[in-house]
């Protein structure tokens, strides 16, 4: 079991291993920022993350 509750083992697997990306598209208020979050955080010991955010009104 991972040490970030809220995120599936897989989750922080596939990122782990490389080669993943993860792109998170819903409606608001589903969660979206604290899984972003909560991935950040699971990845700030690392040497190199890289975290993208996008906002359209379309």
């Amino acid at each position: 079991m991972s040490d970030h509750p809220i995120l599936p083992d897989e989750l922080i697997w596939a990122l782990s291993v490389g080669g993943y990306s993860l792109h998170i598209k819903e409606a608001a208020g589903t969660g979206k920022t604290t899984i972003a979050l909560e991935l950040a955080k699971a990845f700030s010991d690392r040497k190199s993350s890289y975290l993208l955010t996008y906002f359209s009104r379309i």
